[in-house]
């Protein structure tokens, strides 16, 4: 709450709800109820457009006092975008499973992985240059490159805020994805006649499956990177000129502590961030022999 407010809450919340129960579902020990999962989904999909905070743009954009507070717009709300496709994809493979037609999972697995890839991106874009995302003013060569974290994960940046909506989300869409692998029919080695579609939809999930793995993997070795470096804050650390403070005996002192304080909790959150991560890896590794 104290990084994009209150506004937009209860409609994520609601989202994030529906998201899990449709997961539930799709890993119910009793038997997998398609009615069911159709029902969840469709509910989670209304709150999609509201699930992001309404917020004005002004012309000229007010700098905000507090620095966490500039949440690059959509980002968190992209991610658990992401997580419903992730679960939409699973839906479409039991549709497929009974119509025999393979063509629109392939196109589910394709656009989250270029949607996951953006989100990759966009946190390698707020890290690297304080908030210019991928499409920004050298979007078309972030397209053919790999992202670079040369910024890190610094003190209220918002690498930080973003690489911890990404990990919410994944969180759902991970053990969706490893249900797409078991749920998918297997193929031949070579696609035989007929079953083009069906090769083509695990060959795009396979190809799903290695970019989350390959971003994450970026990711964790940028978090352990800050981890060993010393970090050092982003903002203006100078003491103000201002007269009423200038007779507060220990001032510096006192700033001094906040700082370290401050440095403190962010080593412990980038720490955490880690540990989540490696969770999300390990899980994700569980279907690494997957083949297409």
């Amino acid at each position: 709450l104290l990084a994009s407010g209150v506004a937009g809450s209860p409609a994520r919340l609601k989202l994030i709800a529906s998201l899990l129960v449709a997961l539930r579902t799709l890993t119910c020990p009793e038997g997998l109820k398609q009615a069911e999962l159709e029902e969840v989904l469709a509910s989670a999909q209304l709150l999609l457009p509201a699930a992001a905070p309404a917020r004005p743009k002004p012309e000229q954009p007010e700098q905000p006092a507090m620095p966490w507070l500039r949440e690059r717009e959509g980002f968190e709300d992209r991610a658990w975008h992401c997580a419903f496709l992730a679960c939409e994809a699973a839906l479409e493979v039991l549709r497929s499973c009974a119509s025999g037609v393979w063509e629109p999972v392939e196109l589910r697995f394709a656009t989250l992985s270029e949607l996951f890839r953006d989100l990759v991106n966009d946190i390698s874009g707020q890290c690297a240059h304080g908030g210019a995302g991928a499409n920004g003013a050298d979007g078309a060569d972030s397209a053919s490159k790999a992202p670079e974290f040369r910024g890190t994960f610094q003190p209220l940046g918002q690498g930080v805020l973003g690489l911890a909506a990404l990990l919410r989300s994944l969180a759902v869409a991970i053990p969706a994805l490893l249900w797409c692998c078991t749920g998918l029919p297997k193929g031949a080695k070579k696609a035989k006649e007929g079953q083009e579609a069906l090769h083509s939809a695990r060959v795009a999930l396979r190809g799903l499956l290695s970019a989350v793995l390959a971003g994450l993997t970026d990711l964790q070795t940028a978090l352990s990177q800050q981890l060993k470096a010393k970090a050092v804050p982003t903002w203006d650390t100078r003491v103000p000129e201002i007269a009423a403070l200038r007779e507060l005996p220990e001032l510096s002192k006192f700033r001094e502590q906040v700082r370290s304080t401050l440095m403190e909790a962010h080593s412990g959150h980038l720490q955490a961030l880690r540990d989540s991560m490696a969770a999300r890896l390990a899980l994700l590794k569980t279907r690494s022999s997957f083949k297409a």
